[in-house]
């Protein structure tokens, strides 16, 4: 290992070549803090020693070890200087996030062509196509390297971090200083969703974000008048941060086509969760799937519905008739009717007519109808006016034709076979 002395100046000899020009070694602290080159620090220290330099003391060998504490210190303290002296990452990315965020929000004539220099040639390529869908994930790992790069925020994420390893209620005890509010606030302002702050400080950084905050983060993030319009079938969304969650503030107009094409199946699981009863299968268009939702709330198609299901259940056209005629909660008992010859395939010159329905004795005169009225004014239970009415003598067929007993009778066919 070669072997080194100092003089008065500070610069290092090899030793027994006292006289001689500097060695090839930065490790001064001036070199170090100047920046300078190892050549240009033996220009600026190096030098012929006079004759009167006969110390001994000047002559002792001095080792220089290059894993010395105070060699790194200098090594890193020039390493900040350097940086310092520089231009800052962050405040690149930053200027490289804004511009792909003012491309997707529709600001592009309002950008100046250094703006444009900081993105690439294939992002300059997606702008002029008008593709800017192609710089979200690029715009997502932007803003996570600036956040990355903010050395209070990063700091103060680290530290919660941290804390959370201790415990949760640890965690819940660090408050954060006014300058990392205000550096989350800067990035809410530019554009950042709310959902990059933590968990943990969320609500204060919220709190303190006044209307101008907003505007200037809805600026950022929606579409403005006149600027860069949707793509067809593409979507915006607004945070709201009083429900804490997502809006559409902006959805592309769909073409005229649209009506004509088939859903797709997310469309239909969607109307069939929200519209059972309308019968959305597979091949409907928009068109056609609005219809039916349409159509199940009218009056007339629930009555259809109702038809139709008792029928494919085993009842018979009179059934059908006799319980619409008795069932007051149907009010056009005509248009009921109608429903059901239409479903029965019956016309109306083939309707069956309903003849008079007499008892025997003393209500051979009275008809069935009006016998069941008068038992139901008196207050006989409906599970007995059947009975009653086959004492006074009514036949079965218009006893039916009443309505009377209708469920029990369904109940009794269902137990017995009848």
């Amino acid at each position: 290992m070669a072997t080194y002395v100092r003089d008065k100046s500070g610069a290092f000899f090899q030793s027994g070549q006292a006289g001689t020009k500097a060695v090839n070694d930065p490790r001064t602290l001036a070199s170090l803090m100047s920046g300078t080159t190892p050549s240009e620090s033996r220009d600026l220290f190096a030098s012929t020693p006079s004759p009167d330099q006969t110390d001994p003391t000047l002559t002792q060998d001095t080792q220089v070890d290059e894993n010395s504490p105070i060699t790194k210190f200098n090594l890193a303290l020039m390493d900040m200087l350097k940086e310092a002296q520089g231009f800052g990452p962050s405040e690149q990315d930053f200027a490289h996030q804004r511009t792909i965020e003012r491309t997707q929000t529709g600001k592009v004539s309002e950008m100046t062509p250094e703006e444009l220099r900081v993105l690439s040639p294939s992002q300059q390529a997606a702008i002029r196509s008008g593709e800017v869908s192609a710089l979200e994930p690029e715009a997502d790992a932007i803003a996570a390297k600036i956040k990355a790069q903010d050395a209070r925020l990063s700091n103060f994420e680290n530290l919660l971090s941290a804390a959370k390893q201790f415990g949760g209620e640890f965690s819940k005890t660090i408050a954060p200083t006014k300058e990392i509010v205000d550096g989350y606030k800067r990035m809410i302002r530019e554009g950042a969703q709310p959902t990059s702050i933590p968990n943990e400080i969320r609500n204060k950084v919220l709190a303190s974000l006044d209307d101008d905050d907003w505007t200037k983060w809805r600026e950022a993030t929606t579409k403005e008048k006149g600027g860069f319009e949707l793509s067809e079938g593409q979507t915006r969304y607004e945070y709201n941060p009083q429900t804490g969650k997502y809006n559409i503030v902006a959805n592309a107009p769909k073409s005229k086509e649209d009506g004509e094409q088939p859903l797709n199946i997310l469309d239909i699981q969607r109307y069939q969760e929200l519209y059972p009863e309308a019968g959305i299968i597979a091949g409907d268009t928009q068109e056609t799937a609005n219809k039916k939702v349409a159509e199940i709330n009218t009056p007339e198609d629930k009555m259809r519905s109702l038809i139709v299901a008792a029928k494919e259940n085993g009842n018979d056209y009179e059934t059908v008739v006799n319980e619409i005629n008795n069932d007051n909660t149907i009010k056009d008992k005509k248009l009921a009717n109608e429903i059901a010859q239409e479903i029965y395939n019956i016309t109306p010159e083939a309707s069956p007519v309903s003849e008079p329905a007499y008892g025997q004795g003393v209500f051979s005169k009275v008809e069935v109808k009006d016998r069941m009225k008068y038992l139901e004014e008196v207050g006989m239970p409906k599970s007995q006016i059947k009975v009653q009415l086959k004492k006074d003598g009514y036949s079965m067929e218009a006893i039916k034709k009443t309505g009377a007993g209708n469920i029990i009778d369904r109940l009794q066919s269902f137990l017995f076979n009848e």
